[in-house]
């Protein structure tokens, strides 16, 4: 639709008119760009489409001068997110000093595809033929590939009278090749008005030569033999340029001076002073953007995080990086992610500093570990204290509230139900959380002992005795120095060579400048954070996070019908959910896997549902410290009758049909209806294995082996082949761009489906959450126009327990 309004509107502008005389605009020399070719703020003259290309700011200043005199004209130019402004003093090319306004806007209109316009208005003295004209232009702009550009301008719109006359529409064809793709550009404009047949118009060619990082060249000849010739230089986030126009055989000439800044860096002349990257860490990384609110801050993600870092790393300009910890909340198998990075810059020759902040624990020193040098302050406790693994159960609280959890598994490691129905760990729950603890303490002491370069019997004593203060901790070699707030310069300083630094927020906006043609091929992560629902995503009080099918099933299925998006990868942190939701998730990611590569990146956990989802994909990577696992199945519900009869509610059944209860919480299940559920999960058991068995190539028998509802580790789940190797959401990104055969180093990784605004998320979930109260209280009424909304939604695929590791 879009592309067939953007046809119209150049079939609209074509037809000749019938005015007779092109306006006479007062000359004003600019650096020469075909209307295909143009870019940044000088697009606003040349072509307005290309506006909205690059959305940071640029401003630009611009001086003309000629064989007569250097006091010329002067020109002030500013963009920024398809906004442009122009102002110009004219002086040569007129009689009477005068001013030019121009304002112009540009939108992306389809793939490659950008439409813009401009307006015009010159004020001069009474008496000046230019007095008060103002003029509409409109540009195309169609970027078809890295190699082809094609522009359509069309200028003087309203056909403004000049001196009793009227003017002509002027039109300009534009089109740009590649063939070295961004280090030659060869372009050309052809220009007729309107008054005048489309072959009678004028020809002129250019050229752009970028002879090296930071410096180009560019040229212009028509067929009347005026030329042009210019050279700019590029400072990073300045430029400066000289453009010499020749007319009239080279008689006649005028020149020009600019310079200009970008928010962007746009390559380097010379080689530039180093900085090092200042992170600071704080708070929660969550998988899943926000949507955007009016002017609501954007939260980092830890696909932000890890994808600036590794930026960092290949940046010559960054020399290294210098991290802060202020309480960060990371999971495990985050943290070993950005270790992984943090050893790739020391690799690199790229020094890494950490200063802890207050009271640090296991996971905060874990992540320092991985650095060439930590700080901490003087009156401080490193509290490095081991691994404890919490499981709370609450069998007895519901016992005196009068509540009965009538829940029921398949998988006899799937004691989901145990922390509602028993006051003490089972045999099979104590030996599943043991292994999980021993697996990653295991490699945690491993890692602090080799990059600390201390003994592993030494590691454990240094556990065993801690929490250490400061002092001690620096004679254990744990840190390697004390220090203030007021200290950190000078320490910086003598580990970076300099004080020059760039702050980890600004260096994540400022991205190289965008000079590739046409969009290039993506790469989509999908995250699923939180626990699976139906519905939409939300996040409920109390409970947290919650992914809903609705949104995540419209994100896989765009994905696979988006031409652009090559590969997906699928990021898992999610503890399982709703089984219904998953079966429909699944078949979603099969067919997506049978046209795209769909590689697998588990997050801190990818239990059960999660799981389920992760079997459709080519390749799953994880972290040691991931949990995983967890292939069963849980049902119940809550009897909440003795509870009602506590506060006083009377309730009566009259059913009809035997089981018209079975999903009402007033009452706990029959016999009858305990073996006809128990039958039901045993079902979708043997669905679950087999849909594992298939999706990794193993025999139905083994996977059933291993499921059982267990919980493994990442390392675990290596060695039981329920996953493929170590890595992380980067390793991950990698294998899709390979398996994509995307060559391309500009590929775009977008992230989608993004969550509800915050503010607007609490909101859905206290509304949600009062709903469900209301309906277990108070019931629904007879005859409800809402049909079995009493007891659990779906069959779930969840995580058995949720255990807390400090």
């Amino acid at each position: 639709m879009k592309k067939a309004i953007a046809v119209l509107i150049i079939l609209w502008l074509l037809p000749a008119c019938l005015a007779s005389e092109r306006y006479p605009y007062p000359y004003y020399p600019l650096p020469e760009y075909s209307g295909a070719v143009t870019f940044g703020t000088l697009s606003i003259f040349q072509n307005p489409a290309a506006l909205g290309i690059n959305p940071d700011m640029e401003l630009m200043y611009l001086h003309s001068f000629n064989s007569d005199r250097f006091s010329g004209d002067n020109s002030i130019l500013f963009s920024r997110n398809g906004l442009g402004l122009a102002y110009q003093n004219y002086r040569l090319s007129v009689d009477d000093a005068m001013n030019a306004f121009t304002i112009g806007f540009s939108g992306h209109i389809s793939q490659g595809i950008y439409a813009g316009a401009t307006y015009k208005f010159i004020k001069a003295e009474d008496g000046n033929p230019y007095h008060n004209d103002h003029f509409w232009n409109l540009g195309l702009l169609w970027r078809y590939s890295r190699e082809i550009s094609l522009g359509f301008v069309a200028e003087n719109l309203k056909g403004m009278e000049f001196a009793g006359e009227e003017t002509d529409i002027e039109y300009k064809l534009s089109a740009g090749f590649r063939p070295l793709q961004e280090l030659l550009t060869l372009s050309a404009d052809w220009s007729w008005s309107g008054g005048e047949a489309f072959s009678d118009g004028v020809f002129r060619g250019f050229f752009n030569l970028k002879i090296k990082e930071g410096i180009g060249i560019l040229g212009s000849v028509d067929e009347d033999g005026n030329f042009g010739f210019g050279v700019n230089f590029s400072f990073g986030y300045n430029q400066i340029g000289t453009y010499h126009t020749y007319t009239n055989g080279g008689h006649d000439w005028s020149g020009l001076l600019y310079s200009g800044y970008s928010y962007r860096p746009q390559g380097w002349v010379f080689p530039v002073k180093k900085k090092f990257l200042k992170l600071t860490l704080s708070g929660s990384y969550p998988e899943t953007g926000e949507k955007d609110f009016f002017l609501a801050p954007e939260r980092t993600t830890f696909l932000d995080l890890v994808q600036t870092l590794n930026r960092a790393l290949d940046d010559e300009i960054i020399s290294g990086i210098y991290v802060e910890l202020r309480n960060p909340r990371l999971g495990w198998a985050q943290i070993k992610e950005l270790r992984t990075l943090f050893h790739s810059f020391r690799n690199k020759g790229k020094a890494v500093l950490f200063y802890l902040g207050h009271l640090p624990g296991n996971a905060s020193y874990y992540l320092a570990a991985s650095a060439d040098k930590i700080a901490m302050h003087r009156v401080d406790d490193l509290a490095i204290t081991g691994l404890l693994g919490e499981v709370t159960f609450y069998k007895g609280t519901l016992d005196k509230l009068g509540i009965e959890a009538d829940i029921y598994a398949a998988g006899k490691y799937k004691s989901a139900a145990d922390i509602l129905t028993r006051d003490s760990m089972s045999r099979h729950h104590r030996e599943a959380v043991n292994k999980l603890l021993d697996d990653i303490f295991e490699q945690y002491v491993n890692d602090l002992a080799f990059d600390r370069d201390l003994t592993r019997d030494s590691v454990i004593s240094l556990i065993d005795n801690a929490p250490h203060v400061s002092e001690e901790a620096v004679q254990a070699g744990l840190v390697d120095t004390i220090l203030y707030q007021d200290q950190i310069p000078d320490w910086q300083k003598s580990r970076f060579g300099s004080s020059c630094s760039i702050d980890f927020e600004e260096y994540s906006k400022r991205k190289p400048y965008r000079e590739r043609w046409g969009l290039p091929p993506q790469i989509a992560v999908i995250p699923v954070e939180g626990t699976l629902m139906s519905g939409s995503s939300g996040e409920i009080p109390f409970y947290g996070k919650t992914t809903g099918s609705k949104d995540l099933a419209m994100a896989i299925e765009y994905a696979r019908k988006n031409s652009r998006i090559r590969a997906v990868v699928l990021r898992l942190n999610t503890p399982g959910g709703d089984g219904l939701a998953s079966d429909l998730l699944h078949r979603e990611l099969e067919l997506l896997s049978k046209e795209k590569p769909l590689i697998v990146s588990m997050g801190n956990v990818a239990a059960s549902a999660g799981y389920h989802l992760a079997s459709a994909g080519d390749y799953i990577y994880a972290q040691p410290s991931t949990v995983t696992g967890s292939i069963g199945v849980v049902y119940g519900k809550l009897d909440l009758s003795d509870l009602r009869e506590n506060i006083g509610f009377t309730t009566y059944h009259l059913k009809r049909g035997k089981n018209a209860d079975f999903f009402s919480w007033n009452t706990g299940f029959t016999e009858q209806q305990e073996q006809k559920l128990q039958r039901q999960l045993d079902l979708m058991y043997e669905d679950f294995v087999q849909i594992v068995a298939e999706g990794r190539d193993l025999s139905y028998d083994y996977v059933e082996s291993v499921a059982q509802g267990r919980v493994w580790s990442g390392s675990a789940a290596r060695e039981l082949k329920l996953v493929d190797d170590y890595g992380g959401l980067w390793d991950a990104l990698h294998d899709a761009k390979e398996r994509a055969g995307i060559s391309d180093d500009e590929v775009e990784i977008v992230s989608f489906p993004k969550r509800p605004f915050r503010f607007l998320d609490l909101w859905s979930g206290l509304s949600s959450a009062a709903k469900t109260i209301k309906s277990l209280m108070f019931g629904n009424g007879i005859l409800s126009d809402t049909a079995n909304d009493s007891g659990f939604s779906s069959y779930y695929y969840i995580l058995p327990y949720s255990i807390k590791i400090y």
